[in-house]
């Protein structure tokens, strides 16, 4: 005899799995025979996989997560999926969207979040058969965190019909990196903490994650920039600050380290030399290119300030050629030095006037000046500058009627100065009349 129940009889195998049997008798064969032991396993979920994309600690979540019913797992509209997410996972305070099941967005509706239990139940809509495939993706949009400790985590799924909760295989959180700077020199070659010799800088990035981590810095209030090349800086002060990161949501805290850098000699700007001087005591300004001045020393006087961007000293001198040592040091360390000869000159110069004579009379409006200057002076009269020919002059100047004084100023490069006033006067209407026999002649000179 053989007896087939078919799935239309509506009977049910037991609920808990085991070893179960039947057993047959007849009216004629009273006694209950035995079956062979059947096995009634379990119907349940399987061959869960996870992906999670985004998996650094407390980075916004990115998980793919498939599935497959088990032979019994057959699911009705009113049928329920459940997904359990470790502990640490933070759920967003009001879940709008983000939640895709096999290829399409589900509907808020038809989510519920139980932040206590970490458990997202999906609603469904329609049937599935049993042995049917799930693709679930919890997208960034949906604002899911992974937990703020790194290590294994694991996910458990099921559904109304499968209601025991199978675990997928573990998967890693990952801590965030780690980012260590590295400066060649190692320490500043300057004194204060000063780099006297451009510095390179270097990051090495400790990362579980070598594919999407990326390192960033800025110097000073500039805009972050993704760390490609080694960073040589420059003369200058320097904030800099760097991190490395996984996404906007998994970063390490920004570290910062200062720079001063001043790979550049003081700049003194001097005067012509050699310098000439009639003074003593003796005022001597460089001009100074030094953003870092630290001291200056000028024939052994200590300068620690400086008076309008310049180094000042009072210098006492002896008649002639005087050598100054100057020496100016900036706090990085840098040098630079030099020597300025200066000139004591108090000496008038050199003038002689050899024409016009003084009170000199003349007929003519043009007169001579001629004679001898020192060389270099500077010769002037009544303001007008009078060309110095290597020590001598001699130019035609004119007179206005009258009394004219005529001022002679040389001056020589010391400053010293030697003045001579000569008056000559100037008779523009001067006639003479001429008697040859008794002929008469007028004619003026005065022009």
């Amino acid at each position: 005899v053989r007896v087939r129940f078919l799935e239309e009889a509506g009977i049910q195998n037991p609920k808990i799995p085991g070893d179960v049997y039947f057993q047959v008798a007849t009216t004629r064969e009273v006694s209950y025979i035995k079956s062979p032991l059947i096995r009634i396993s379990e119907s349940t979920i399987h061959s869960i996989t996870v992906i999670s994309s985004q998996n650094a600690v407390s980075e916004i979540t990115a998980l793919e997560i498939s599935f497959t019913l088990g032979e019994a797992g057959n699911l009705t509209p009113k049928d329920k999926l459940y997904l359990s997410l470790d502990s640490g996972y933070q759920f967003p305070d009001e879940y709008q969207q983000g939640i895709w099941m096999n290829g399409e967005s589900l509907d808020i509706l038809k989510i519920r979040l139980d932040y206590d239990k970490k458990l997202i139940e999906i609603s469904l809509d329609k049937d599935y058969s049993s042995l049917s495939r799930f693709f679930i993706q919890i997208t960034t949009t949906s604002q899911f965190r992974n937990p703020e400790k790194d290590g294994s985590v694991v996910i458990g799924v099921s559904s109304t019909r499968e209601p025991r909760n199978i675990v997928s295989p573990s998967y890693q959180i990952i801590p965030l990196p780690m980012t260590d700077i590295q400066i060649q020199p190692t320490v500043p070659d300057g004194k204060a903490n000063f780099y006297i010799s451009e510095p390179t800088i270097t990051f090495q990035t400790k990362s579980s994650d070598t594919h999407r981590v990326k390192t960033y810095y800025k110097l000073n209030d500039g805009e972050w920039r993704e760390y490609i090349q080694a960073i040589r800086l420059g003369s200058g002060e320097y904030l800099l600050a760097y991190y490395s990161a996984y996404s906007d949501s998994a970063k390490e805290s920004v570290h910062t380290y200062q720079f001063s850098v001043d790979t550049q000699k003081p700049i003194l700007v001097l005067p012509d030399l050699p310098i000439y001087t009639n003074r003593n005591p003796f005022l001597l300004e460089i001009n100074l290119i030094e953003s870092n001045f630290q001291e200056a020393i000028v024939q052994s006087q200590s300068i620690t300030s400086l008076v309008e961007g310049k180094v000042k000293a009072y210098l006492n001198l002896t008649e002639g050629m005087n050598t100054i040592s100057v020496l100016v040091i900036d706090k990085a360390g840098n040098e630079s030095e030099t020597e300025i000869s200066i000139l004591l000159d108090v000496t008038n110069p050199d003038f002689t006037l050899l024409t016009p004579a003084p009170w000199m009379k003349s007929i003519r409006k043009t007169i001579l000046l001629s004679g001898t200057v020192e060389k270099e002076a500077v010769l002037t009269v009544n303001e007008m500058v009078i060309p110095n020919d290597s020590g001598s002059f001699r130019i035609n100047y004119t007179l206005k009627p009258g009394v004219n004084t005529l001022a002679f100023l040389a001056i020589d490069r010391a400053g010293n100065t030697k003045k001579y006033i000569v008056p000559v006067t100037y008779y523009p209407n001067f006639f003479a009349v001429m008697v040859i026999g008794k002929k008469t002649a007028d004619t003026s000179f005065g022009t």
